[in-house]
């Protein structure tokens, strides 16, 4: 039998600790990725609210980012009574009646804005009068049937789709550029 020279067992020795090395670094590489991604994490949550104030009522639909990094909200999709619609402007116009002469309306883009970890933005906000009980039923029957989503990135592309009043983990999704 053939007895191995120590270089022979030196050089098998450094292949076995080059490929631990090489399994350890790819690991750390992975770990630290993760991380870095969930630095920059955004989550992002469209929600409803209804105002009480001196002057009036008020419906409002608002978007926050409660995650750690910045959103980039490349899609969105808006329907009311089940009918798509392609900007909040279109849902203010449909809802003429709640808000009466003396009401005001305030609409904003969703697709297309960046929000910064912890910043909020009004996307719409109807009011009107005080005591005004019609147009605070009309609000209520416009919350019950109207549906906002969202679909957003993070920095390092990773993509998930929101809703509006949907309080679990966002799903997973792709993005299209121009999603209405």
């Amino acid at each position: 039998m053939k007895r191995l020279k120590f270089e022979t067992i030196g050089s098998i020795s450094a292949i076995v600790v080059g490929l631990a090395a090489v399994a350890v670094s790819w690991d750390q590489a992975r770990t630290t990725r993760r991380q870095q991604e969930a630095a920059v994490l955004p989550l992002l949550k469209i929600q409803t609210r209804f105002l009480t104030e001196a002057d009036g009522r008020s419906f409002r639909i608002d978007i926050a980012n409660i995650g750690t990094g910045p959103a980039f909200i490349e899609g969105a999709a808006i329907a009311w009574e089940g009918e798509p619609l392609t900007n909040f402007d279109e849902l203010g116009a449909a809802t003429a009646a709640l808000r009466g002469e003396e009401g005001s309306l305030w609409t904003a883009p969703l697709q297309g804005n960046l929000l910064g970890s912890g910043e909020r933005y009004t996307l719409f906000e109807a009011r009107w009068p005080p005591g005004d009980d019609a147009a605070t039923a009309t609000a209520d029957a416009m919350w019950q049937s109207l549906k906002v989503e969202a679909c957003y990135c993070s920095v390092y592309e990773r993509c998930w789709r929101t809703g509006m009043n949907r309080f679990s983990r966002p799903e997973p999704a792709r993005c299209e550029s121009g999603e209405e």
